[in-house]
């Protein structure tokens, strides 16, 4: 009866308090903060992200199976095993540099009990351009996910010193191979190259004009980089 009471109080005083919490500094990894060791608790947890103009999107959804923890996770999102009383979320630019908010809820935990984190910008930074690739299911084609912390109009694609592809932003609006999304400050572009790609050949997207404190952060294909049929670019693949 007291082990039941003393629980109890427990479960309360999380409940009532703040549980888990996150912070995200380096621009690249969020860190998720919980009040227990879900490595011993298996317990189950996603992450979401909530953009200042848009609706919220699941960047990871955790789940113990056969006492292994399964994710699923956004293109370019991945969790970092093992896991404690802290989960290490590497995360894509396409959301790190948007202006939002980042939440960790373990299962069985009120959000009220949750606190969101933002990532931290550090002051006096310059402008940035990062990128993402992958091989399509197509033969020959690379899928380019260009991300600039900037509004532009125009930019270029490289591979390693070569320029692969030029476009502008009218040449998105209207293109099949180039696509092109808004930020509330920053510009995203996904564009569809017919290039066969190698392993680890670095790519880099490149806006016109680039301020002197720009920073180009490139990428490079691996082996677990191939677009399957049922995500969000298969139509922009037929």
């Amino acid at each position: 009866m007291m082990v039941f009471y003393l629980t109890s109080l427990l479960f309360l005083a999380i409940q009532g308090g703040v549980a888990t919490e996150c912070e995200g500094k380096d621009g690249v990894n969020l860190t998720c903060k919980f009040l227990e060791d879900i490595n011993s608790t298996q317990t189950d947890f996603s992450v979401y992200f909530d953009p200042d103009n848009g609706s919220q999107e699941t960047l990871v959804d955790c789940a113990w199976v056969n006492k292994k923890l399964d994710c699923i996770e956004q293109q370019g999102v991945k969790c970092l095993q093992p896991v404690s009383n802290y989960a290490v979320i590497s995360v894509s630019p396409r959301f790190t540099n948007k202006t939002g908010s980042f939440t960790c809820k373990p299962d069985g935990y009120r959000l009220e009990s949750i606190k969101p984190c933002r990532f931290i910008e550090t002051k006096g930074s310059g402008q940035n351009a990062s990128c993402e690739v992958q091989t399509a299911m197509v033969e020959d084609t690379l899928i380019v996910n260009c991300t600039f912390s900037m509004k532009i109009e125009s930019f270029k694609i490289k591979m390693n010193t070569t320029d692969l592809a030029y476009f502008t932003k009218v040449d998105c609006q209207s293109s099949d191979v180039c696509r092109h999304q808004s930020g509330a400050r920053e510009d995203f572009f996904t564009v569809k190259l017919d290039h066969p790609g190698k392993l680890y050949d670095e790519y880099s997207c490149h806006p016109e004009n680039p301020a002197p404190q720009l920073k180009v952060r490139e990428c490079s294909l691996s082996k677990n980089t191939h677009i399957e049929s049922n995500t969000p670019l298969k139509k922009f693949l037929l």
